[in-house]
Protein backbone atom coordinates (compact mmCIF):
# COMPACT_ATOMS: atom_id res chain seq x y z
CA UNK A 1 0.00 0.00 0.00
CA UNK A 2 1.38 3.41 -0.96
CA UNK A 3 1.57 6.41 1.36
CA UNK A 4 -1.25 8.10 -0.57
CA UNK A 5 -3.52 5.04 -0.25
CA UNK A 6 -2.73 4.83 3.49
CA UNK A 7 -3.62 8.51 4.02
CA UNK A 8 -6.91 8.02 2.15
CA UNK A 9 -7.79 4.89 4.16
CA UNK A 10 -7.00 6.52 7.52
CA UNK A 11 -8.96 9.64 6.54
CA UNK A 12 -12.03 7.58 5.67
CA UNK A 13 -11.67 5.47 8.84
CA UNK A 14 -11.77 8.71 10.83
CA UNK A 15 -14.85 9.92 8.94
CA UNK A 16 -13.09 12.94 7.45
CA UNK A 17 -13.39 14.55 4.03
CA UNK A 18 -10.37 15.81 2.08
CA UNK A 19 -11.44 19.36 2.87
CA UNK A 20 -11.84 18.53 6.59
CA UNK A 21 -8.39 16.96 6.81
CA UNK A 22 -6.92 19.91 4.90
CA UNK A 23 -8.47 22.40 7.36
CA UNK A 24 -7.00 20.57 10.35
CA UNK A 25 -3.56 20.48 8.69
CA UNK A 26 -3.76 24.06 7.42
CA UNK A 27 -3.55 23.08 3.73
CA UNK A 28 -5.96 23.12 0.79
CA UNK A 29 -8.19 20.23 -0.30
CA UNK A 30 -6.17 20.07 -3.51
CA UNK A 31 -3.01 19.35 -1.49
CA UNK A 32 -4.71 16.39 0.26
CA UNK A 33 -5.99 15.11 -3.09
CA UNK A 34 -2.48 15.40 -4.51
CA UNK A 35 -1.03 13.32 -1.63
CA UNK A 36 -3.71 10.63 -1.92
CA UNK A 37 -3.06 10.37 -5.64
CA UNK A 38 0.69 9.79 -4.92
CA UNK A 39 1.53 12.97 -6.85
CA UNK A 40 3.33 14.51 -3.89
CA UNK A 41 4.61 13.85 -0.35
CA UNK A 42 3.65 15.96 2.71
CA UNK A 43 6.31 17.92 4.58
CA UNK A 44 7.73 16.33 7.74
CA UNK A 45 5.79 18.71 10.03
CA UNK A 46 2.59 17.86 8.17
CA UNK A 47 3.28 14.10 8.49
CA UNK A 48 3.76 14.50 12.25
CA UNK A 49 0.55 16.52 12.58
CA UNK A 50 -1.31 13.95 10.45
CA UNK A 51 -0.11 11.04 12.62
CA UNK A 52 -1.42 12.85 15.72
CA UNK A 53 -4.80 13.47 14.06
CA UNK A 54 -5.11 9.77 13.17
CA UNK A 55 -3.80 8.66 16.59
CA UNK A 56 -0.92 6.56 15.23
CA UNK A 57 2.85 6.79 15.12
CA UNK A 58 4.59 8.36 12.17
CA UNK A 59 6.22 4.98 11.50
CA UNK A 60 2.80 3.36 11.16
CA UNK A 61 1.67 6.21 8.90
CA UNK A 62 4.69 5.62 6.64
CA UNK A 63 4.21 1.82 6.70
CA UNK A 64 7.60 1.10 8.33
CA UNK A 65 7.87 -2.23 10.22
CA UNK A 66 8.05 -1.98 14.01
CA UNK A 67 11.71 -1.87 15.15
CA UNK A 68 11.10 -3.67 18.44
CA UNK A 69 9.45 -6.59 16.61
CA UNK A 70 12.38 -6.84 14.23
CA UNK A 71 14.88 -6.97 17.12
CA UNK A 72 12.85 -9.69 18.89
CA UNK A 73 12.73 -11.81 15.69
CA UNK A 74 16.46 -11.35 15.30
CA UNK A 75 17.18 -12.57 18.86
CA UNK A 76 14.91 -15.62 18.45
CA UNK A 77 16.60 -16.48 15.17
CA UNK A 78 20.06 -16.29 16.77
CA UNK A 79 19.02 -18.52 19.71
CA UNK A 80 17.30 -21.13 17.51
CA UNK A 81 20.31 -21.46 15.20
CA UNK A 82 22.95 -21.84 17.94
CA UNK A 83 24.06 -25.35 16.85
CA UNK A 84 26.77 -25.79 19.48
CA UNK A 85 24.34 -25.10 22.29
CA UNK A 86 21.78 -27.52 20.83
CA UNK A 87 24.43 -30.22 20.45
CA UNK A 88 25.44 -29.89 24.12
CA UNK A 89 21.83 -30.26 25.24
CA UNK A 90 21.35 -33.41 23.15
CA UNK A 91 24.60 -34.92 24.46
CA UNK A 92 23.63 -34.33 28.07
CA UNK A 93 20.19 -35.81 27.48
CA UNK A 94 21.70 -38.97 25.91
CA UNK A 95 23.94 -39.51 28.93
CA UNK A 96 21.04 -39.17 31.35
CA UNK A 97 18.97 -41.71 29.39
CA UNK A 98 21.83 -44.20 29.41
CA UNK A 99 22.22 -43.86 33.19
CA UNK A 100 18.51 -44.35 33.76
CA UNK A 101 18.50 -47.56 31.67
CA UNK A 102 20.88 -49.21 34.14
CA UNK A 103 18.62 -48.48 37.11
CA UNK A 104 15.18 -48.79 35.61
CA UNK A 105 13.54 -52.30 35.28
CA UNK A 106 13.18 -53.69 31.78
CA UNK A 107 9.39 -53.41 31.76
CA UNK A 108 9.66 -49.65 32.38
CA UNK A 109 12.54 -49.19 30.00
CA UNK A 110 10.30 -49.63 26.99
CA UNK A 111 8.12 -46.73 28.10
CA UNK A 112 11.17 -44.59 28.77
CA UNK A 113 12.71 -45.53 25.43
CA UNK A 114 9.44 -44.75 23.67
CA UNK A 115 9.23 -41.36 25.39
CA UNK A 116 12.85 -40.69 24.57
CA UNK A 117 12.23 -41.61 20.95
CA UNK A 118 9.24 -39.27 20.76
CA UNK A 119 11.26 -36.44 22.32
CA UNK A 120 14.14 -37.17 19.95
CA UNK A 121 11.79 -37.07 16.94
CA UNK A 122 10.36 -33.77 18.15
CA UNK A 123 13.85 -32.38 18.65
CA UNK A 124 14.91 -33.58 15.19
CA UNK A 125 11.79 -31.98 13.64
CA UNK A 126 12.51 -28.71 15.45
CA UNK A 127 16.16 -28.94 14.43
CA UNK A 128 15.30 -29.48 10.77
CA UNK A 129 12.79 -26.61 10.96
CA UNK A 130 15.44 -24.31 12.35
CA UNK A 131 17.96 -25.48 9.75
CA UNK A 132 15.40 -24.76 7.03
CA UNK A 133 14.84 -21.30 8.53
CA UNK A 134 18.60 -20.79 8.64
CA UNK A 135 18.92 -21.77 5.00
CA UNK A 136 16.12 -19.36 4.11
CA UNK A 137 17.91 -16.61 6.02
CA UNK A 138 21.16 -17.42 4.22
CA UNK A 139 19.39 -17.26 0.84
CA UNK A 140 17.87 -13.88 1.77
CA UNK A 141 21.29 -12.66 2.90
CA UNK A 142 22.84 -13.79 -0.39
CA UNK A 143 20.07 -11.99 -2.25
CA UNK A 144 20.73 -8.80 -0.25
CA UNK A 145 24.46 -9.10 -0.96
CA UNK A 146 23.73 -9.50 -4.69
CA UNK A 147 21.48 -6.44 -4.70
CA UNK A 148 24.12 -4.48 -2.80
CA UNK A 149 26.74 -5.55 -5.35
CA UNK A 150 24.49 -4.35 -8.20
CA UNK A 151 24.02 -0.99 -6.43
CA UNK A 152 27.77 -0.65 -5.91
CA UNK A 153 28.41 -1.46 -9.58
CA UNK A 154 25.79 1.06 -10.68
CA UNK A 155 27.25 3.74 -8.42
CA UNK A 156 30.73 2.98 -9.74
CA UNK A 157 29.44 3.19 -13.32
CA UNK A 158 27.69 6.50 -12.59
CA UNK A 159 30.83 7.85 -10.94
CA UNK A 160 32.95 6.85 -13.94
CA UNK A 161 30.42 8.53 -16.22
CA UNK A 162 30.49 11.71 -14.15
CA UNK A 163 34.27 11.75 -14.21
CA UNK A 164 34.29 11.32 -18.01
CA UNK A 165 31.67 14.05 -18.41
CA UNK A 166 33.65 16.39 -16.15
CA UNK A 167 36.88 15.79 -18.06
CA UNK A 168 35.07 16.30 -21.39
CA UNK A 169 33.45 19.50 -20.12
CA UNK A 170 36.80 20.86 -18.92
CA UNK A 171 38.53 20.05 -22.22
CA UNK A 172 35.61 21.48 -24.22
CA UNK A 173 35.61 24.67 -22.14
CA UNK A 174 39.35 25.11 -22.60
CA UNK A 175 39.00 24.72 -26.38
CA UNK A 176 36.30 27.40 -26.70
CA UNK A 177 37.22 30.53 -28.60
CA UNK A 178 34.55 32.69 -26.96
CA UNK A 179 34.51 33.90 -23.39
CA UNK A 180 30.89 35.11 -23.53
CA UNK A 181 28.06 34.52 -25.99
CA UNK A 182 24.44 35.67 -25.85
CA UNK A 183 21.72 36.45 -28.33
CA UNK A 184 18.27 38.00 -28.49
CA UNK A 185 15.55 38.64 -31.03
CA UNK A 186 15.88 42.28 -32.06
CA UNK A 187 12.90 42.29 -34.46
CA UNK A 188 10.75 40.05 -36.61
CA UNK A 189 8.39 40.36 -39.57
CA UNK A 190 4.74 40.08 -38.58
CA UNK A 191 4.09 38.06 -41.73
CA UNK A 192 6.21 35.27 -40.13
CA UNK A 193 8.86 35.41 -42.82
CA UNK A 194 12.06 36.60 -41.13
CA UNK A 195 13.71 37.41 -37.83
CA UNK A 196 16.64 39.65 -36.82
CA UNK A 197 19.08 38.42 -34.15
CA UNK A 198 21.41 40.59 -32.11
CA UNK A 199 24.47 38.56 -31.03
CA UNK A 200 26.97 39.79 -28.44
CA UNK A 201 30.27 38.04 -27.69
CA UNK A 202 33.79 38.43 -26.34
CA UNK A 203 36.93 36.38 -27.02
CA UNK A 204 38.85 34.32 -24.47
CA UNK A 205 42.10 35.65 -25.94
CA UNK A 206 41.61 38.96 -27.70
CA UNK A 207 44.34 40.45 -29.86
CA UNK A 208 44.15 44.02 -31.06
CA UNK A 209 42.86 44.17 -34.62
CA UNK A 210 41.04 40.80 -34.47
CA UNK A 211 37.66 40.66 -36.15
CA UNK A 212 34.68 38.40 -35.55
CA UNK A 213 31.92 37.07 -37.79
CA UNK A 214 28.97 34.76 -37.08
CA UNK A 215 27.64 32.22 -39.58
CA UNK A 216 24.16 30.70 -39.41
CA UNK A 217 23.09 27.49 -41.13
CA UNK A 218 19.34 27.01 -40.87
CA UNK A 219 16.73 24.46 -41.84
CA UNK A 220 12.95 24.58 -41.85
CA UNK A 221 10.63 21.84 -40.62
CA UNK A 222 9.83 20.81 -44.19
CA UNK A 223 13.55 20.20 -44.93
CA UNK A 224 14.58 23.43 -46.64
CA UNK A 225 18.09 24.69 -45.73
CA UNK A 226 20.15 27.83 -46.16
CA UNK A 227 23.14 29.82 -44.92
CA UNK A 228 23.72 33.43 -43.94
CA UNK A 229 26.78 35.30 -42.59
CA UNK A 230 26.92 38.45 -40.47
CA UNK A 231 29.18 41.39 -41.20
CA UNK A 232 32.67 41.36 -39.66
CA UNK A 233 32.82 43.15 -36.31
CA UNK A 234 35.73 44.72 -34.43
CA UNK A 235 36.39 44.08 -30.72
CA UNK A 236 37.11 43.70 -27.96
CA UNK A 237 33.32 43.60 -27.32
CA UNK A 238 31.67 42.26 -30.47
CA UNK A 239 28.06 42.89 -31.46
CA UNK A 240 26.46 41.90 -34.77
CA UNK A 241 22.99 41.76 -36.33
CA UNK A 242 21.85 38.81 -38.43
CA UNK A 243 18.70 38.60 -40.53
CA UNK A 244 17.50 35.12 -41.45
CA UNK A 245 14.24 33.29 -42.25
CA UNK A 246 12.15 31.89 -39.40
CA UNK A 247 13.14 28.25 -39.15
CA UNK A 248 13.04 25.03 -37.15
CA UNK A 249 16.76 24.90 -36.21
CA UNK A 250 19.66 27.34 -36.59
CA UNK A 251 23.29 26.27 -36.09
CA UNK A 252 25.48 29.23 -35.09
CA UNK A 253 29.24 29.19 -35.69
CA UNK A 254 31.86 31.86 -35.00
CA UNK A 255 34.78 32.91 -37.18
CA UNK A 256 37.77 34.86 -35.85
CA UNK A 257 40.16 36.59 -38.25
CA UNK A 258 43.56 37.56 -36.89
CA UNK A 259 45.56 40.53 -38.16
CA UNK A 260 47.67 38.22 -40.36
CA UNK A 261 44.53 37.03 -42.17
CA UNK A 262 44.29 33.58 -40.58
CA UNK A 263 40.73 32.50 -39.72
CA UNK A 264 39.58 30.13 -36.96
CA UNK A 265 36.04 28.74 -37.00
CA UNK A 266 34.10 26.94 -34.26
CA UNK A 267 30.52 25.74 -33.70
CA UNK A 268 28.78 27.65 -30.88
CA UNK A 269 25.12 26.70 -30.40
CA UNK A 270 21.93 25.40 -32.05
CA UNK A 271 18.83 27.60 -31.69
CA UNK A 272 15.38 25.94 -31.69
CA UNK A 273 13.08 28.88 -30.95
CA UNK A 274 13.06 30.78 -34.25
CA UNK A 275 10.13 29.01 -35.93
CA UNK A 276 7.01 31.05 -36.66
CA UNK A 277 4.95 29.36 -33.91
CA UNK A 278 7.18 31.00 -31.29
CA UNK A 279 6.22 34.45 -32.57
CA UNK A 280 2.55 34.05 -31.65
CA UNK A 281 0.72 34.22 -28.34
CA UNK A 282 -0.63 30.99 -26.86
CA UNK A 283 -3.33 30.53 -24.22
CA UNK A 284 -3.98 27.58 -21.89
CA UNK A 285 -6.47 26.53 -19.19
CA UNK A 286 -9.40 28.46 -20.64
CA UNK A 287 -11.96 26.65 -18.44
CA UNK A 288 -10.15 27.31 -15.13
CA UNK A 289 -12.13 30.54 -14.31
CA UNK A 290 -15.35 28.50 -14.45
CA UNK A 291 -16.55 26.50 -11.43
CA UNK A 292 -18.17 23.61 -13.31
CA UNK A 293 -20.76 21.27 -11.77
CA UNK A 294 -22.11 18.29 -13.73
CA UNK A 295 -25.37 16.55 -12.81
CA UNK A 296 -26.00 13.18 -14.40
CA UNK A 297 -27.87 10.02 -13.35
CA UNK A 298 -28.49 11.46 -9.91
CA UNK A 299 -24.77 12.12 -9.31
CA UNK A 300 -23.28 15.60 -8.94
CA UNK A 301 -19.60 16.36 -9.58
CA UNK A 302 -17.76 19.66 -9.22
CA UNK A 303 -14.35 20.78 -10.45
CA UNK A 304 -11.64 21.67 -7.96
CA UNK A 305 -11.05 25.34 -7.21
CA UNK A 306 -7.67 26.91 -6.66
CA UNK A 307 -7.18 29.99 -4.48
CA UNK A 308 -6.95 32.10 -7.62
CA UNK A 309 -8.20 31.21 -11.09
CA UNK A 310 -6.66 32.60 -14.26
CA UNK A 311 -5.96 31.77 -17.89
CA UNK A 312 -2.29 31.36 -18.88
CA UNK A 313 -1.13 33.41 -21.89
CA UNK A 314 2.41 32.74 -23.11
CA UNK A 315 4.86 34.84 -25.14
CA UNK A 316 8.23 33.39 -26.14
CA UNK A 317 9.67 36.92 -26.54
CA UNK A 318 7.80 39.21 -24.10
CA UNK A 319 10.25 42.08 -24.69
CA UNK A 320 8.92 42.27 -28.27
CA UNK A 321 5.27 41.17 -28.08
CA UNK A 322 2.93 40.60 -25.14
CA UNK A 323 -0.84 40.52 -24.47
CA UNK A 324 -2.52 43.86 -23.75
CA UNK A 325 -6.19 42.84 -23.72
CA UNK A 326 -8.29 39.69 -23.48
CA UNK A 327 -12.00 38.97 -23.73
CA UNK A 328 -13.55 35.65 -22.67
CA UNK A 329 -16.99 34.17 -23.40
CA UNK A 330 -18.66 30.90 -22.38
CA UNK A 331 -21.43 28.97 -24.14
CA UNK A 332 -23.71 26.09 -23.12
CA UNK A 333 -25.15 24.34 -26.17
CA UNK A 334 -24.08 27.38 -28.26
CA UNK A 335 -26.02 29.78 -26.01
CA UNK A 336 -23.87 32.50 -24.45
CA UNK A 337 -23.97 32.38 -20.64
CA UNK A 338 -20.97 34.59 -19.79
CA UNK A 339 -18.83 37.31 -21.42
CA UNK A 340 -16.31 39.68 -19.85
CA UNK A 341 -13.08 41.64 -20.43
CA UNK A 342 -10.20 40.17 -18.42
CA UNK A 343 -7.40 41.84 -16.47
CA UNK A 344 -3.85 40.86 -17.47
CA UNK A 345 -0.76 40.72 -15.26
CA UNK A 346 2.71 39.32 -15.92
CA UNK A 347 3.56 36.29 -13.80
CA UNK A 348 6.20 36.88 -11.16
CA UNK A 349 7.57 33.33 -11.54
CA UNK A 350 7.96 33.26 -15.33
CA UNK A 351 8.58 36.38 -17.42
CA UNK A 352 7.14 34.60 -20.48
CA UNK A 353 3.82 33.91 -18.74
CA UNK A 354 0.87 36.30 -18.29
CA UNK A 355 -2.20 35.72 -16.11
CA UNK A 356 -5.66 36.77 -17.37
CA UNK A 357 -8.44 36.77 -14.74
CA UNK A 358 -12.14 37.62 -14.58
CA UNK A 359 -13.54 40.06 -12.02
CA UNK A 360 -15.11 37.50 -9.61
CA UNK A 361 -12.35 34.90 -9.92
CA UNK A 362 -14.93 32.16 -10.65
CA UNK A 363 -18.20 31.91 -12.59
CA UNK A 364 -20.59 29.09 -11.66
CA UNK A 365 -21.61 26.75 -14.49
CA UNK A 366 -24.04 23.82 -14.09
CA UNK A 367 -24.15 21.18 -16.84
CA UNK A 368 -26.35 18.13 -17.32
CA UNK A 369 -25.77 14.92 -19.28
CA UNK A 370 -25.18 15.65 -22.96
CA UNK A 371 -24.58 19.40 -22.53
CA UNK A 372 -21.83 20.97 -24.68
CA UNK A 373 -19.65 23.61 -23.03
CA UNK A 374 -17.38 25.99 -24.97
CA UNK A 375 -15.02 28.79 -23.91
CA UNK A 376 -13.76 31.37 -26.44
CA UNK A 377 -10.82 33.68 -25.66
CA UNK A 378 -9.79 36.63 -27.87
CA UNK A 379 -6.32 38.04 -27.12
CA UNK A 380 -4.71 41.17 -28.61
CA UNK A 381 -0.97 41.91 -28.30
CA UNK A 382 0.96 45.20 -28.27
CA UNK A 383 1.58 44.89 -32.02
CA UNK A 384 -2.16 45.01 -32.71
CA UNK A 385 -2.45 41.32 -33.59
CA UNK A 386 -5.52 39.41 -32.36
CA UNK A 387 -5.80 35.67 -31.96
CA UNK A 388 -8.74 33.54 -30.85
CA UNK A 389 -8.53 30.36 -28.78
CA UNK A 390 -11.29 27.84 -28.17
CA UNK A 391 -11.61 25.09 -25.59
CA UNK A 392 -14.72 22.91 -25.54
CA UNK A 393 -16.14 19.73 -24.08
CA UNK A 394 -19.27 17.65 -23.57
CA UNK A 395 -20.77 15.91 -20.54
CA UNK A 396 -20.56 12.14 -21.11
CA UNK A 397 -21.55 9.69 -18.33
CA UNK A 398 -21.40 12.53 -15.83
CA UNK A 399 -17.91 13.73 -16.79
CA UNK A 400 -16.96 16.77 -18.83
CA UNK A 401 -14.70 15.43 -21.57
CA UNK A 402 -12.59 18.37 -22.74
CA UNK A 403 -9.90 19.08 -25.29
CA UNK A 404 -6.47 18.79 -23.57
CA UNK A 405 -5.33 22.26 -24.70
CA UNK A 406 -6.79 25.38 -26.19
CA UNK A 407 -6.28 25.56 -29.95
CA UNK A 408 -6.18 28.66 -32.15
CA UNK A 409 -9.46 29.08 -33.98
CA UNK A 410 -8.11 31.67 -36.43
CA UNK A 411 -4.70 33.07 -37.34
CA UNK A 412 -3.35 36.40 -36.18
CA UNK A 413 -4.59 39.48 -38.00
Amino acid sequence: MTLGQRIQELRKQNGMSQEGLGERLGVSRQAVSKWEGDNGIPELDTLIAMSRIFGITIGQLLGVEDTAAQEEDKIQCEESTDEERLEAILSKYAKEVAAEKKEVPWFKRWGIDLSAAIVAVVIIIVLFSQISSLRSSVRMLNSDVARLQVQVNNQQSNLNGQIRDTIYSVLTEEAKLLNTFNWEVAAFATDSSSVVLRINASLKEYKAGSQLQFAAQWRTEDGKTGKVDSDWSAGPDFSVLMSLPMNYATEISVRIMETDGTIKEQFVETLHTLDEDNFKLYAYNLTVPFAITTRSFGVERSTARAEQAFVDIMSAYPNIFSPVSAHISAYINDEEVFTEDMTIEQSGDDTQSFCAAIKDNYFEVVLKEGDAFKVVLDVTDNLGRTEQFVESGKVVDGWLEREPLAVPAIGMD
